[in-house]
This record gives structure tokens, sequence and C-alpha cells, in this order.
């Protein structure tokens, strides 16, 4: 006897249910390890700034020093900002400006094609800046939190809030 469309569907439905769970810990992870690297390489970038600056003009970014300075507080602040989840939507945008400027200056010899684009160095933290901006950081954040228990909503989309919402 074959199963059933209806018990195919609530199986399906199980399946999915359990597998979203996994959601809100995969971001924690990309939070914590790719965009906790922004945090030690911002605070080097500030505290070795005229080695920073020089590789900065060797890269022809231009004006150096305050560059490496812009670069290094994004990375410090925004990182933090990234890892602890608080505002994180908004932190992340400065984030991936650097790393698309990453690219085009300290990686732009080995960038040759999308193989060498998502093995590059600023590939995952990247990735990891999108996935927040996409999806939020997930209910392991300051700003789940806030949302929650400040605001009295939760960190999950309109759309899914709301029941009688169209997708």
């Amino acid at each position: 006897m074959a199963p059933s469309p209806s018990r195919a569907r609530r199986a399906y439905a199980r399946y999915v249910g359990a597998v979203s769970l996994l959601q809100h810990p995969l971001l924690l992870a990309c939070r914590l390890y790719w965009g906790g690297m922004f945090i030690p390489r911002g605070f080097n970038k500030l505290t070795h700034l005229k080695v920073t600056a020089e590789q900065f003009a060797f890269w022809h970014i231009h004006p150096s020093y305050p560059s490496a300075i812009a670069a290094g507080t994004t990375e410090l602040v925004c990182g933090s900002l990234l890892v602890i989840g608080l505002a994180s939507r908004i932190a992340v945008v400065p984030l991936i400006v650097t790393m698309i400027v990453a690219y085009f200056t300290a990686h732009a010899d080995e960038v040759t094609n999308l193989f060498t684009f998502v093995t590059a160095p600023p590939f995952l933290n990247l990735l990891t800046c999108v996935l927040v901006l996409v999806f939020g950081p997930g209910v392991f954040s300051v700003d789940y939190l806030i949302g929650r228990f400040v605001c009295g909503s939760s960190a999950e989309s309109p759309a899914a809030r709301d029941p009688d919402s169209k997708r």
C-alpha cells in the first residue's frame, strides 16, 4: 500500500520543522566564528597603524592612514556588534563594503574566476555578513532579545508572524 499524500505531506512538514531548528545555531556559529575574525583583525590594524597604512598605500588605497583607521575601526566595532548580535543588519553593511574593497585591492590578483572568488580569504566573512543581512542574527542575539522583550515582537519576519499573510 502506497503512503497517502496527506501522510507524506505531514512527514515532510515534520522533517522541515526539525531541520529548521538548526537555522539559529547555524547563524550563531557563523556570527561567532567568521564574524569574530573581524575583531582581532581590526584591533591589529589599529595597533599597527603605520604598517597597515603602508600596506594600504601599496594596494593604492588613498589616503592610506584615514583608510586604515576606517577599516580597522569598522572591523573592530562592527565585528563586535555582529558577534553579540546587536544592530546586526546595520553593522554588516560596512563590513560587506570592507570585504568588497578587500577583493578589489588586497586580493585583486588572486581572483580570476568564480572558484578563486569563493576560495579567497574574504569570502566566508562576506558570506556570513550577507547571511546575517538577509536572515537576521537569529534568536541567540541581543537583537532578538530587544525585539522579544522590549518591543514585544519576535525576530521573525512580519510574514512569518502573521498567519493570515499570503506568502
